[in-house]
């Protein structure tokens, strides 16, 4: 994974792995100032062009709620074995904490795809809510994406916004807000159905425990984002964990990936480098060390046994 000075993604929106690196990558290449616009030193939105024949694939966990609005062409994600595909003029609602893929290389048809990310803030969903006075409907969230059309007061929204991502322009940051939260009147006005939707979307998804371990267990995700996946604090989760499987969940997870280590060394051809990163282990030398704490031989010494 590249150095995240290379990549223009934030801790403000973006999860970082415990080595610092973020969970974006191989993005349209390195974002510039150029196209996103920052709200008191946090983007709000971002505006993507991908070309066909560029290679666009991603994993990302985003920290707020994000409005994706596909101008051009078409764009897909996964989201736990389910394929979205959002198409021209219709957008999507990601849900907070939410671990996506996306990979449009390896379908995409059309010439040019297009879309905007919009970060929706809390203080900002918050503001909007008591300006509008809106009556707002209790309900649990089950999606961890909604797919709408737009309408043509969307579609005119979309153009004024692109105007404002011009290289040497400086937008201040009331204006920048209000047009923000022009984006929630419109939507709203357009479906009240949509307001809802931000607020679910607002929530974290609570999932069950054991599910998400066991997902995300050979990736490189400290405690503290798998307790967040898993839409409970961190202190919740070792809590819950230990219930389940009467022992820690950091000895349970280095457990789990060292048997599948073992499994790794003595069963291919892998090298030690490639198994390491597979397995989410910081380096080969931490991982040589805690293999051989646990089974008493280095990982190379137990492949010549």
């Amino acid at each position: 994974m590249r150095n995240p000075s290379n990549i223009s993604v934030t801790n403000a929106n973006y999860k970082l792995n415990r080595n610092g690196h973020p969970l974006i990558f191989n993005h349209v290449r390195p974002l510039s100032s150029l196209n996103k616009l920052m709200l008191n030193g946090t983007p709000v939105a971002s505006l993507f062009n991908y070309r066909r024949g560029q290679t666009l694939a991603s994993d990302a966990i985003f920290r707020f709620p994000v409005l994706l609005l596909v101008l051009k062409g078409s764009y897909r994600i996964k989201i736990d074995g389910t394929i979205y595909k959002i198409l021209e003029n219709q957008m999507a609602l990601i849900h907070r904490n939410i671990d996506f893929h996306y990979d449009q290389g390896s379908y995409l048809k059309q010439n040019e795809c297009q879309y905007i990310h919009f970060y929706i803030q809390d203080d900002l969903l918050k503001e909007f809510i008591a300006l509008s006075k809106m009556k707002l409907i209790a309900a649990e969230c089950e999606l961890a994406l909604t797919v709408n059309g737009t309408n043509h007061l969307v579609r005119k929204y979309t153009e004024t916004i692109i105007s404002y991502f011009k290289p040497n322009q400086t937008i201040e940051d009331n204006l920048l807000r209000l047009k923000m939260l022009e984006l929630l009147y419109t939507l709203t006005y357009s479906d009240e159905n949509i307001l809802q939707q931000l607020l679910k979307a607002k929530s974290i998804v609570r999932t069950t425990l054991s599910r998400t371990v066991e997902d995300n267990l050979m990736k490189s995700l400290s405690l503290s984002e798998i307790a967040s996946l898993s839409g409970r604090s961190l202190s919740s989760f070792k809590r819950e964990f230990h219930s389940i499987y009467k022992m820690p969940p950091s000895q349970w997870i280095r457990q789990k990936r060292l048997e599948k280590a073992k499994e790794l060394v003595s069963g291919t051809s892998m090298s030690m480098g490639e198994i390491t990163s597979v397995l989410g282990f910081q380096n080969l030398s931490h991982f040589s060390r805690v293999f051989k704490t646990y089974f008493g031989l280095s990982p190379t010494e137990f492949k010549n046994a």
